[in-house]
């Protein structure tokens, strides 16, 4: 197969194995629905250039080009979770095609780009971000086409056509996706370019290109120019109250704590992987020592580029280990290049140990899952999910009983990556149809011409979100965080029961809307599937919603 296609072979594997949690609400993060609401406003109102929210009011926090993607996705497939998230998946699987050509171009090595693909592919930041619509996979995608123009003029030292355009434009589009990293981000390369300079007899880092440069700028700060145009201070003090006024705060022990576990966060987040580096370090350290000028100038520009992304958001109020996700395509290709130095017969040995411990892990994960789904009387779901993983972790021993050695490093990450459909398909019964889902089919079935009504949704921000998204954009569907909240009496209100207890039952008509097991804690969970006592434990900790319909006008 030849080698591009083989790149865009994983990409595709990539995205087709999240595709499946994109397309649900199994998975939905607190930010989504920011970008959610004020592309659906986009889409069903026309204006493309300002982002708002469900209110109405103006949102400027974050730049355009998130809402754009998920406008994008709304236009091409409905208002729906596939539609909202389906642009950051296509991101997702480009990133994993663009690691295995910066690999290539950083260690001119097939079987390094390979491997650095399998890691990247298997990130965990990787797939739950692929997988929501949220700005940090756009910002990953652009912000490692930024880097691969770096790499190649201030540590290849070569002056390639591209490696300008690349730098500069990937720096404008991560800007006008996120905001101001990327401006830190191409400063580093210039300073490491001045720090550690290029020889003369490349003619120096080329690093200076005055039309890329321009053109960054205009990507980068065409959205707030015309926003300021537009709105005035506003814009920029939602902006900078996001990026800095906001994030700054804590003493020095917090931002040593935090330092602490973002150090530690990049070598988890690529865990198995980063497990033979261990034995590495105690038997074969020479293959943390590059032979090569360019390998050694590229890990000290991936060393400092961490160490500076640490610093930084170690200085914030709060911090997320995923913040680190624009250095993981460096981090997948170093790391690979350390695979490639190490000795074979110790490499190979290690990471059968890891494909071992992977299996075991699988099947223990499928396992789990198919008797679950037995136990909520999904027996049919139940031998899909097991046989599946059986497929799965058969591979291997099978492929050796026919006398075939496949490659350990495709195995682990192909395998990992099967984390993924698999955990969809069994954890279905147990989540799923999503509490949102379930309402907006309650509004059809209990209120016929809810369409033409307000929906107010009590409680949490993020399912009134659900609710539009799974009723298809059909209902204006205003949020209050209780019943204290003023709420129009015509209003057909929904909410947990918790939140409904002082509710007005003479005033409405009630109706059960959904029932799903609500917020629980994983060890409490796995313990009851254990123990044969899943129903009785989703009963327990179930979240019932309510439809109110106010009686004069239903």
């Amino acid at each position: 197969m030849p080698l591009n296609f083989r790149a865009m072979f994983l990409a595709t594997i990539f995205a087709a194995a999240v595709l499946p949690l994109a397309g649900s609400f199994l998975l939905f993060s607190p930010d989504e629905r920011h970008y959610g609401e004020a592309a659906v406003q986009m889409v069903q109102g026309g204006e493309l250039l300002t982002p708002r929210a469900a209110d109405g009011a103006l949102r400027l926090h974050k730049p355009i080009l998130t809402y754009w993607t998920a406008a994008a996705g709304f236009e091409l497939f409905g208002v729906t979770a596939l539609g909202l998230r389906v642009g950051f998946v296509l991101a997702g699987g480009l990133v994993v095609f663009l690691t295995w050509r910066f690999a290539r171009q950083v260690a001119d090595d097939d079987a390094a780009a390979q491997t650095a693909a399998l890691i990247m592919l298997s990130n965990v930041w990787l797939i739950l971000t692929a997988i929501r619509a949220t700005p940090d996979i756009l910002l990953c995608l652009f912000m490692l086409i930024s880097a691969m123009g770096a790499i190649e003029l201030a540590v290849i030292c070569s002056r390639s056509w591209w490696a300008p355009w690349a730098l500069y434009l990937g720096a404008g589009f991560a800007v006008a996706t996120k905001g101001l990293l990327p401006l830190v981000f191409v400063s580093y390369a210039v300073v490491f370019a001045l720090v550690q300079p290029c020889s003369q007899r490349t003619g120096g880092s080329g690093l200076w290109h005055a039309p890329s440069i321009v053109a960054g700028l205009v990507v980068a700060g065409a959205w707030y120019g015309l926003m300021i145009v537009l709105h005035s201070h506003a814009a920029l003090g939602a902006f900078w109250h996001d990026q800095v006024g906001g994030r700054v705060g804590g003493g020095w022990v917090h931002v040593a704590a935090q330092a602490g576990s973002l150090a530690l966060a990049l070598p988890i987040s690529f865990f198995p992987w980063s497990l033979p580096l261990v034995g590495m370090g105690m038997v074969d350290r020479p293959a943390f020592i590059a032979a090569d000028a360019v390998q050694r100038r590229f890990g000290r520009f991936f060393l400092g580029w961490v160490v500076l992304l640490v610093v930084v958001f170690a200085l914030g109020s709060e911090t997320r280990s995923r913040y680190l996700l624009p250095a993981a395509p460096l981090a997948a290709v170093w790391l690979a290049n350390v695979y490639r130095r190490a000795r074979p017969e110790l490499l190979d040995r290690m990471l059968r140990g890891v494909l071992v411990l992977l299996l075991l892990v699988l099947a223990a994960f499928g396992g789990l899952l198919a008797w679950a789904d037995w136990q909520m009387n999904a027996g049919g779901r139940a031998v899909v999910v097991a046989t599946c993983t059986l497929a799965v972790v058969g591979v291997v021993p099978v492929a050796r009983l026919l006398g075939r050695r496949p490659k350990p490093a495709i195995a682990i990450g192909l395998m990992i990556l099967a984390l993924a459909p698999i955990g969809h398909l069994g954890a279905g019964p147990i989540f799923l149809p999503a509490s949102g889902s379930q309402i907006a089919r309650a509004l059809a079935l209990h209120v016929p011409d809810a369409t033409n009504r307000t929906v107010v949704y009590v409680g949490a921000p993020a399912m009134a979100t659900q609710i539009r998204l799974c009723a298809a954009g059909r209902y204006e569907v205003q949020h209050r965080k209780d019943l204290d909240d003023p709420i129009d009496p015509q209003a057909v209100v929904v909410g947990p029961t918790i939140k409904l207890d002082s509710l007005d039952v003479g005033a409405y008509r009630i109706h059960m809307a959904a029932r799903r097991l609500g917020e629980t804690e994983p060890l409490e969970l796995i313990r009851a599937i254990v123990r044969n006592r899943l129903l009785q434990y989703a009963a327990e900790q179930s979240e019932v919603h309510l439809i109110a319909v106010p009686r004069d006008g239903q």
